[in-house]
This record gives C-alpha cells, structure tokens and sequence, in this order.
C-alpha cells in the first residue's frame, strides 16, 4: 500500500447515553411550630461513545463512563414565639463519575512489551498503547486522557435565627461547608509511540522527508521515532469554609426601607491525604544560586524562590498551600423606597468573595501539584536513526522502551 493511500471506508456507528433521574420529598410537622422536610434526588447514567475500530485499539478521547449522584437535604423551620424564628438546615452531595477506556484493562503483554513495562503502567491503567503514524496513516490505540476518575463530596451546615423588633427585622446565623475532591485524570498510562520512515528509509540521513521508507514498516520492526509514558498523580483533597453574617431590615418610615448587613467568610485551605501538595515561596534561596558561574550570570549567585512541599518539616503553612483566609469581610446595603402606590425604587451595594482558589475543587489542569507527576520519555537514538538500533543499549525499541528506567515522581 502506497504511504498515504486511504484503504478504509468511514465508520458508522452509535452512541449512547442511557440515565435515569428521581427525587422524592416528604414533609412533616412535629408539632404546631416545628416544621421539617427531608429532601433526596439520585441520577445514575451510563454512557458509550462510539468506538471508531471497535476493539481495544479504538482512537478518541472517551470511553464508557458511568456517573452516580446523590444529594440530600434536611431542612428544619422553627416559631419559637410571633417575634422570633428559627431555620437549621443540612445538605450533602456526593458524585461518582469513572471513565474507562476501551478494552480496559488491556493485556500490554500480547504486545510483546517486557516486565517492566506492564508492572509500570497497571500502576495508573493498562490500555492500548497510542501509535501515532506519520505519512497519513491513521493511528492506533487512544489519544490519551480516557481514564478519569472523580468523586466530589459536599456537606453543608446552616443555621439562623430572625427576630421582629419593632420596625426591625434582625437575622443572625453563620454556614459550614466541608469539602472533599477525589481526582486523577490519566494521560497515556501505558504508554505512546511517534512513529515515522526514517528508520526504513533508503537514504539515512534524508530526514523525514525523504520520499522512501514506510512508517508502518518502522513499526512493525519495533522501531519508534519517540515517546512517553506518563505518570500522574491522585488527587485526595478536602477543605473547610466557615461563615457568620448579620442583616437588619429596618422599615425606616411606611415608604422606605434600609436593608444593612455584614457577611464573614473564613476559607481554610485544601489539604491531600497523602500530602500530594506544593507551592511557590518566593522568600526561600532557589537551588540554582550559586550553580552558574558568576561570568555567566552575575544575579544568579542571589537567586531567590524554589517550589516547596506541605507537611515536611519547616514548611510554612504545615499541610496546606496558603494560610486561613480570614479577612474576607463583605458589607451590604440595600434600600426600597415606595415613591407611589404604582413606583418603587430600589437599588442595594454588596461587597462578595469568590471561593477560595485552594479549595478542594476543580479538575482543570494540575496547579499545586508540582512535583507529584512526571514522564519517562522513549528515545530511540542519539545519532538521528543514522546507527543501528542494536548499537545503542540505552536506546528506546518497542520490546523495550525504557532501557534505562522510568522516571517515576
């Protein structure tokens, strides 16, 4: 078959998403001035993406995924008297999403990779290598990032009391949230291989541009371009947030009305069970002062900033990446003026505060985990496919692609 000559016909096929989704309430009054309601809602949902060959070597960044939620909540009001009442509420939620790929877990041994190479890639996942062939050939195996696993879980804790004075309506409570996020995201867990024809071309030092060679026959010899295997971390974070507020609704005269009130949030950062955390201190000594020469860089002898871990000895914020924050202070006031039976005006100033940036939440990227992920790279020569693979014991082959090891964190 001549290199870029397309032998296959499209694929068709279906994809589908099958889930279900219930919720029930049931109220009850446990006397003339104690009211509750308890609240649940469950959804469960599978889903199957279209599988492009339809075996374990099929491309795409999906797979099945099967996703569980539950939330609950248990809401209680209380009239303790006509000029006081009372709310206590409790909320949780709690979600499992787990995406596999394809042929999960894949036999990386039928493959003819070695030992060493399985052992290391059924730590994060064994599925299909990714092939990445040059010449318009398609590729093989997943295009990385398939197997995800996640599981957020939230409780939820707020109390408040409202009591009538007068021309004033005063209410008091605080909130307490605990948070947790349980998260890995794996890259290419057993591994992916750019192939090209310049291992096979007739002219060595042609490039690969050259107009001989075939990157299906590099493959078929074992011999990849390059490379990697990634190594990624897991995520098991939990933080807390905790807040008191204070509202006053004064009805001033029978046509305005002044809503005054302060909110205070206290967010204390995520700490990792396995203390999987690191953060920038620009106030410690970088380890690269010193190590150039002076004629070489003059300001690098007072060089200053390096990465540090939590929960080592001497680290500034213990377990966490930050301190409590705890200046967070938010105003608001607020007005209604009735000008006319038909007009009313109103308008309100409120300061709020976003959530903490180290909360334990989110999944985009992997900021804060530094140093707790890492890739071992495949080279396949040193002297640009210009020497037998055979000349090269530390050389990446597809029967063994890390000859020197791998790179774990």
């Amino acid at each position: 078959v001549a290199p870029g000559v397309n032998i296959y016909s499209d694929w068709n096929g279906t994809s589908t998403d099958n889930y279900y989704h219930w919720d029930m309430r049931l109220d009850h009054d446990f006397g003339a001035k104690w009211h509750s309601f308890l609240r649940m809602s469950h959804w469960s949902e599978n889903q199957v993406p279209l599988s492009d060959y339809n075996n374990a070597a099929s491309q795409g960044y999906a797979g099945p995924a099967h996703i569980t939620e539950w939330s609950g909540t248990f809401n209680n009001t209380f009239t303790f008297s006509p000029t006081l009442l009372g709310e206590l509420r409790y909320g949780v939620s709690r979600q499992a999403y787990n995406r596999t790929t394809f042929g999960q877990p894949f036999d990386l041994a039928s493959l003819g990779f070695n030992a060493a190479y399985v052992s290391t890639a059924a730590k994060d996942g064994l599925i299909f290598p990714n092939f990445n062939l040059s010449q318009g050939f398609s590729g093989i195996g997943s295009n990385g990032y398939n197997s995800y696993y996640e599981n957020p879980m939230a409780h939820d804790v707020t109390g408040s009391l409202v009591k009538i004075v007068g021309a004033h309506s005063v209410k008091v409570g605080g909130e307490f949230r605990k948070l947790f996020e349980n998260f890995t995201q794996f890259g290419h867990p057993s591994g992916s291989f750019n192939i090209d024809q310049s291992w096979t071309q007739d002219v060595a030092t042609g490039g690969v541009t050259d107009s001989t060679g075939n990157a299906f026959a590099s493959m078929l010899l074992g011999l990849p371009a390059s490379g990697a295997m990634t190594h990624d971390p897991y995520a098991t974070d939990a933080s807390a947030y905790i807040a008191v507020f204070g509202q006053d609704d004064w009805k001033v005269t029978k046509k305005l009305t002044l809503n005054l009130g302060l909110r205070w949030d206290v967010e204390i950062p995520r700490t990792d069970r396995f203390n999987q955390l690191s953060y920038w201190n620009p106030n410690l000594p970088s380890p690269l002062a010193g190590a150039v020469a002076a004629s070489a860089c003059p300001a690098c002898g007072s060089l200053m900033g390096a990465m540090e871990f939590v929960g080592v000895p001497g680290a500034k914020y213990g377990r966490s990446q930050g301190p409590i924050q705890k200046k967070d202070f938010g105003p608001r006031v607020g007005f209604a003026y009735n000008a006319t039976h038909s007009l009313v005006f109103r308008g309100g100033y409120g300061i709020v505060y976003a959530p903490s940036a180290l909360q334990a939440a989110g999944t985009d990227g992997s900021p804060g985990i530094e140093g707790f992920s890492s890739q071992t790279q495949f080279t396949s020569s040193f002297t640009n496919q210009q020497s037998a693979p055979s000349a090269c014991t530390t050389c990446a082959t597809l029967d063994n692609p890390a000859p020197t090891g791998f790179n774990l964190p």
